[in-house]
């Protein structure tokens, strides 16, 4: 509860710009700080005959448990329209820059999905990624850039926590508008 009251003492600062009012949120346990949350809520697949259920972010800061998927997870959460979206997972949890800009632990990230990634029409994939839709570091030492991520992706490792998040940026690609927390899972 004092959390939540922190954060919306935090939350809300009002930046007035050409008579347009932008609301910036500030959640520090959000991938990027400055961002609106994107909610994963529940939801359940099946991988090789079996049902996963996957309780989002309604697991996160809940000590010692998390979701347990598959090695070829299917990740969902509520659309942004943002016109650029990232999945992302990663070996461990994600470090964000003070300016809200960069990823500071890139050779972190293990697997890579973004809505330039789709040939036709982005906006009716954007909330819904098959493992086999994202892309594998080409090679794990070079510098992050998307287009290092051009692999075919190898099945996560079993007995393993990773993390995962989405995050999408403003049309300039300057900003991170959306983001959500970084969520922890086992891989069976």
């Amino acid at each position: 509860m004092v959390k939540k009251i922190q954060f919306l003492l935090l939350a809300l600062l009002l930046v007035s710009c050409e008579d347009q009012i932008l609301i910036q949120f500030l959640d520090p346990d959000l991938i990027f700080p400055r961002a609106i949350k994107i909610d994963v809520d529940p939801y359940q697949y099946t991988h090789n005959g079996d049902s996963i259920v996957v309780f989002g972010d309604s697991l996160f800061n809940v000590d010692s448990i998390c979701d347990t998927l598959t090695n070829e997870p299917f990740l969902k959460w509520d659309p942004t329209n943002a016109p650029f979206v990232v999945a992302a997972i990663f070996k461990n949890p994600p470090v964000i820059s003070a300016d809200n800009m960069n990823i500071l632990n890139p050779g972190d990230i293990t697997w890579i999905w973004h809505s330039g990634l789709e040939a036709d029409d982005i906006e009716s994939r954007e909330g819904e990624v098959f493992y086999s839709d994202g892309k594998y570091p080409d090679d794990e030492n070079a510098d992050f850039f998307i287009e290092n991520f051009k692999a075919i992706p190898k099945p996560l490792n079993s007995n393993t926590v990773y993390y995962w998040g989405i995050w999408g940026w403003n049309s300039e690609g300057r900003e991170v508008n959306y983001a959500s927390y970084p969520l922890k899972f086992f891989v069976k």
